[in-house]
């Protein structure tokens, strides 16, 4: 178990780990003070509660829809049956996280053509599929203007998460009406509604536009309807559902009661799966798997499925500890529970747990491999076409795991190491001997020793326990805290304070479209303490930011002169 800050003690490995120094100490005051109250020294005064830095509002984006989420939106109103297009505008990335390059992202001219391009392929299988024109219409084929009307009232709220204006389903509408008269039927008329409705801003931005907040004087709060289609989105990944929209029309929504509850309802369904795995690909940078490249004369067991199968293996046990264990998210780093097909199987020298697919296998308490840093997903992105990188490996680790900053080098500094030699054999000692150079030491001191513990796998995660014909030396040292190999340093990670810190930040972001600034540091302060206390469980993380003031609270835009 690990220890963390929360006081509970967890196995790791075969070892039990050290409590850290000031929780011990914090520990033993506590005690002497219980046993002062026992022996009636008296103990009535109450410990002053926490008080954290106030939150200052941000200011209002509009974000736009990733791609993975307009295909969502229209799944979940459509149906999931639906041949949704491949090609969309590209989504912007700021720290791996399309989430918050959302609030960047702007939509080109190319771009402009590929959202019409698909929303016609979408309206055009919806009214031509066998009986589904019939079940999409809101209305009988009488009125074709009446009819036009109430397909807008009743999609458009899903869609653009929030019911038309009278002027926006008249324009609508009208399309419709123009293209029906021109083409002659009913079937046309609402295709071309259909991808009016799809292709407009409504749909590809999320708005924050906002309204006075009675709480908070001076600042702005989300309406009802753009509070439960950021909630949608964020917990279920796509379109909000009858009874969230219901919520927002009443305007319960903003209710603190009303919101946990649809919080907590809504990461019961299955939608939430897809957005807890839209979380962790952007947080453990998996999105450019599937064009994982690697040498194949040098790695026999690559393949060019191989990065697709590595993503899904880290997806599938985040998507398990999350939902099925509801676990510890330390677990994440050191559990030895691992999802692989027969490809990965054979990679991680394990049996296949099925013949087909994806099996939930143990590796062996006895093998250096354990959690996401045993992960394909993670060793084979984190290297070279054609090497193992120990500084790649340690970038992640700092940046993705504990959110630090690692600076760029110098444009005119010299990257290249050593060539291996008899006297600096292996990546490690080669390293070391970059780290000789003073314009080197700064960065490779601080990113390469956590990833010497993981020298003991190749560029696409096989265990070796050579390189170069020499021994490999997997030990080093991350934040003071000494490893001997990559099971000592899962647990240094895992219960390094960063990691905890990094995962709220991290899930903040992905919820708000944007990372933190000067104003949230009490809010994250906080989160991080209900994080700790909650035993470090995603699901309550979610709901916790969700809860938020800072999820739905705006800065008032000043005036420009």
């Amino acid at each position: 178990m690990m220890v963390g800050t929360t006081g509970r003690a967890r196995r790791g490995g075969d070892r039990l780990l050290a409590v850290p120094d000031a929780l011990r100490q914090r520990r033993c005051a506590d005690l002497f003070v219980a046993l002062l109250c026992v022996a009636g020294a008296g103990c009535d005064t109450p410990e002053e509660p926490k008080t954290y830095a106030a939150l200052a509002p941000p200011a209002a984006a509009w974000p736009r829809l990733t791609r993975e989420q307009y295909r969502a939106v229209v799944s979940d109103v459509f149906g999931d049956d639906l041949a949704l297009p491949s090609q969309l505008e590209p989504d912007a990335s700021i720290e791996g996280m399309f989430a918050v390059g959302a609030a960047i992202a702007t939509v080109s001219n190319r771009g402009v053509e590929l959202y019409e391009d698909g929303a016609r392929g979408i309206a055009r299988q919806i009214v031509e599929k066998s009986g589904r024109l019939g079940d999409l219409l809101p209305c009988g084929l009488g009125s074709r203007e009446a009819c036009l009307q109430a397909l807008v009232d009743r999609y458009a709220p899903r869609l653009w998460r929030r019911p038309a204006t009278a002027e926006e389903r008249g324009r609508v509408v009208a399309i419709g009406l123009k293209a029906g008269t021109a083409l002659g039927t009913d079937a046309d008329a609402i295709e071309y509604a259909l991808v009016a409705l799809l292709q407009a801003p409504q749909l590809l931005y999320r708005a924050e536009v906002g309204e006075p907040d009675p709480e908070s004087k001076g600042s702005l709060r989300l309406t009802s309807f753009e509070l439960a289609g950021k909630l949608a989105l964020v917990l279920a990944g796509g379109a909000p559902d009858a009874e969230l929209i219901a919520r927002a029309a009443d305007g319960s929504l903003h209710q603190p009661k009303v919101l946990r509850q649809e919080a907590e309802r809504l990461l019961k369904l299955p939608s939430a799966r897809r957005a807890v795995r839209a979380f962790a690909s952007q947080w453990l940078h998996l999105d450019g798997l599937e064009g994982l490249n690697k040498d194949p004369t040098i790695f026999k067991h690559f393949s060019t499925d191989l990065g697709g199968a590595a993503r899904e293996e880290t997806l599938r046990l985040v998507e398990w500890l999350v939902f099925d264990q509801d676990a510890d998210m330390r677990d994440l780093i050191t559990t030895r529970t691992t999802f692989v097909d027969r490809r990965l199987a054979a990679i991680y020298d394990v049996p296949a747990a099925v013949e087909d697919g994806y099996g939930q296998v143990t590796l062996p308490a006895s093998g250096l491999r354990r959690g996401l840093l045993g992960h394909v997903s993670f060793l084979a992105s984190r290297s070279h076409p054609v090497s193992s990188s120990a500084t790649l490996r340690g970038v992640f680790i700092r940046e993705a795991l504990l959110c630090e900053q690692v600076p760029l080098p110098p444009s005119n500094l010299n990257t290249a190491i050593p060539e291996a030699s008899a006297a600096a054999p292996t990546l490690k000692e080669r390293l070391i001997a970059h780290m000789l150079e003073p314009n080197c030491n700064g960065c490779h001191s601080f990113t390469d020793p956590p990833g010497f513990g993981l020298e003991n796998f190749d560029g696409i995660g096989r265990y070796r326990s050579h390189d170069n014909g020499a021994l490999i030396d997997p030990s080093g040292a991350i934040d003071g805290v000494q490893f001997k190999d990559a099971v000592e340093l899962a647990d240094a990670v895992a219960n390094n304070p960063n990691y905890r810190k990094c995962l709220v930040e991290k899930v903040w972001a992905f919820a708000n479209n944007r990372r933190p600034g000067k104003g949230t540091h009490g809010t994250l302060e906080r989160l991080e303490d209900r994080f700790g206390d909650a035993g470090m469980r995603l699901r309550a993380l979610f709901v916790d930011v969700v809860m938020d003031p800072s999820f739905r609270r705006l800065a008032v835009a000043k005036a420009t002169p």
